[in-house]
């Protein structure tokens, strides 16, 4: 290449120049665009199956709670040959559940509108677990017994 040959191509046109700048703004332009296309796509389908494993790891607070209950339930029925309606003395500490209630119907009217049946006597008994996981209207309700069947009544995550 001649010397002329080199001299030109440093001494391009400024228009020239401000072309080829033109041209790189643009295809980075198009690049972001494109990401953020993709980063919304990749939410939108992403969002759903994250509540879906949300649901699921707030209901084990109700399964943990309910065992709990249970295990506490069958311990006073040892000592006392009897299971009690009285929740303060099953020694559960309730403060440490964020999403759900525990009781029995004949206790509390609120949790008689979703289990009427969840009674202690003294050979039996079933404890209910009640507890919004979603923010919406419908409620999350779990019920367990006497011989540990633990049953889901209400799924809030499929409402």
């Amino acid at each position: 290449m001649s010397d002329k040959g080199q001299v030109d191509e440093i001494l391009e046109s400024p228009a020239k120049q401000k072309s080829k700048w033109t041209i790189v703004l643009y295809v980075v332009l198009v690049m972001v665009v494109m990401s953020i296309i993709s980063l919304y796509i990749l939410s939108r389908l992403a969002v759903p199956e994250m509540k879906k494993v949300q649901s699921k790891a707030r209901m084990s607070e109700a399964k943990l709670g309910l065992a709990s209950l249970y295990a506490a339930q069958t311990m006073h029925s040892v000592e006392y040959d009897t299971y009690t309606n009285d929740m303060s003395k099953l020694d559960i500490p309730r403060e440490n559940f964020k999403f759900y209630k525990f009781g029995l119907a004949d206790t509390s009217a609120y949790f008689a509108k979703y289990c009427p049946e969840c009674k202690a006597d003294q050979s039996t008994f079933k404890m209910v677990a009640v507890g919004n996981i979603d923010n919406d209207d419908t409620m999350d309700v779990w019920t367990i017994d006497q011989d540990k069947n633990l049953v889901h009544v209400i799924d809030d995550s499929k409402q």
